[in-house]
């Protein structure tokens, strides 16, 4: 009897247990569901929120990338019409120089033809000797032409005879420029018959047979005078050297043309 009273218990309380666990079940579904709909908006609308914050900092984002693109380009534009300004110039401005290279006449600009009487030394870039001075209105800085271009400069002059020194000499330069490519440069006599081309710029596009004239830049010598080829170019180490050939053929001149120099 006491088994089955026990048994009985147990079972009532497991009964009652069951539903006070039942209780708790449905007031928490109660309370979550309660909870669910007075949270559920706010929180759909914060989400909604972050969601169109988030695409109108990938719009932003956007926006900044394509106005630096814009910028890039038209600093690109910029510097490509510059370029275009500065080559436009830089035709013409050969243009001009082919043009003066080409038609200069000595005898326009008061020409005095003169024979070459001797050399200092044998070698025939020496400093020359020449049958005219003061007297035949021969004065210091004249230059000397001869038929292929440039020969050199009056160096000092005398009653009744003057010296020329060529570009060749050691001591000689003209500043000139590459009828080409508009290279600007100096050129110095090497000592041995040749002229070698200093201060080029890093960008320098010389190739050889290209012609050179004289520069606007150079006070001592008419601009658009010819004055060599270039026969050696070689790149060294991001330096360029290169080597003229004087287009008057010193080693066969008798007569000079002088012409008024530019000092």
């Amino acid at each position: 009897m006491r088994v089955k009273r026990g048994l009985e218990f147990h079972l009532v309380v497991l009964v009652l247990l069951n539903l006070v666990l039942l209780s708790f079940q449905n007031k928490a579904d109660l309370w979550v569901r309660g909870f669910s709909t007075v949270l559920s908006p706010p929180v759909i609308m914060v989400h909604r929120v972050f969601e169109s914050l988030s695409g109108l900092r990938d719009r932003l984002d956007a926006l900044r990338l394509a106005e630096r693109e814009n910028r890039e380009l038209r600093n690109r534009l910029f510097w490509t019409r510059l370029e275009n300004d500065r080559l436009r110039l830089e035709t013409l401005y050969l243009r001009e120089f082919r043009r003066m290279a080409e038609g200069f006449d000595p005898s326009a600009e008061g020409g005095l033809r003169v024979a070459i009487v001797r050399r200092r030394s044998a070698s025939y870039f020496s400093e020359v000797l020449i049958d005219a001075g003061s007297g035949r209105g021969v004065r210091a800085g004249q230059v000397a032409l001869a038929p292929g271009g440039v020969v050199g400069r009056v160096i000092a002059v005398g009653p009744l005879s003057a010296t020329v020194r060529p570009l060749v000499h050691p001591d000689s330069v003209v500043s000139v420029v590459d009828l080409r490519s508009g290279t600007h440069a100096v050129a110095r006599g090497d000592g041995t018959g040749f002229l070698d081309l200093k201060y080029l710029p890093p960008y320098a596009d010389v190739l050889a047979g290209d012609a050179f004239v004289t520069d606007c830049w150079d006070l001592q010598y008419h601009q658009g005078l010819p004055v060599g080829t270039a026969v050696e170019v070689e790149v060294e180490e991001e330096r360029t050297k290169v080597r003229l050939r004087p287009g008057a053929d010193l080693t066969a001149l008798h007569w000079l043309t002088l012409v008024k120099g530019e000092t």
